[in-house]
């Protein structure tokens, strides 16, 4: 009997060298975003020049008299614009910031030259200051809340164009003297007499008494009370 002898020559095994595959970002091309610059408005200072009182009440409002400063501190002019409004608001508050103000009074307007609209309407360039002069507003103090307004404020608002205006205004305490524009008196009141005053009139409440009183632009006795440009 023949043996067959079978030979398994095993097989050789080539290791292959691993593959390294360079990887090549994908480059996606972004545009470099435009920034808007506007010119940016801030309200500087205002002094009161007169006023027709030193004293702020609810039955006797005064007219104040001031000077206003605008200045732009943006990276851009203020160009031209011919539909540019200029608007000036006055403020009663409790605090020396308007913007952090929890009691606000309704703005009372404020008028001037026409010079003031037509400076802003020419432009103010970067870094430019404008002073607005003679602009004048009627203050008339609440009864609600009298005591709680401690600053009176001057703030601006620009329609007619795009640029940050600033909301913060400029303030002054409520008192005389030196940086006051005026002390408020909240001991008289507007309230209900027992005797009747006259269509013209206020009841005035003060000190436990009450009396009637001619409102502006009336003069009289409070019963009686007649226009001051009357004529016979």
């Amino acid at each position: 009997m023949q043996t067959m002898t079978l030979l398994i020559t095993p097989s050789v095994v080539r290791s292959m060298s691993p593959v390294t595959a360079t990887v090549i970002p994908n480059v996606t091309a972004t545009a470099t975003p435009h920034t808007l610059q506007i010119p940016v408005l801030q309200a500087q200072s205002f002094d009161v020049i007169s006023r027709s009182s030193d004293v702020f009440s609810p039955v006797e409002g005064a007219t104040i008299v001031f000077n206003y400063v605008i200045r732009n501190t943006g990276p851009t002019d203020l160009p031209p614009n011919s539909g540019r409004n200029l608007q000036i608001k006055v403020y009663l508050t409790d605090s020396a910031q308007l913007d952090g103000a929890t009691v606000v009074s309704r703005p009372a307007g404020a008028t001037g030259r026409p010079l003031h609209t037509a400076r802003i309407r020419h432009g103010i360039q970067r870094g430019e200051a404008v002073e607005l002069l003679d602009v004048s507003a009627q203050v008339s103090v609440p009864q609600a809340n009298c005591s709680s307004y401690t600053h009176l404020c001057v703030a601006f608002q620009i329609h007619g164009t795009d640029v940050n205006q600033t909301k913060a205004g400029v303030c002054k305490p409520l008192r005389r003297g030196q940086g006051g524009v005026g002390a408020l008196d909240c001991s008289k009141v507007i309230g209900e007499c027992s005797a009747t005053c006259d269509a013209n009139a206020n009841c005035i409440q003060a000190n436990g008494k009450s009396s009637c009183v001619c409102v502006a632009g009336f003069t009289g006795d409070g019963h009686v009370c007649w226009g001051e440009c009357l004529t016979f």
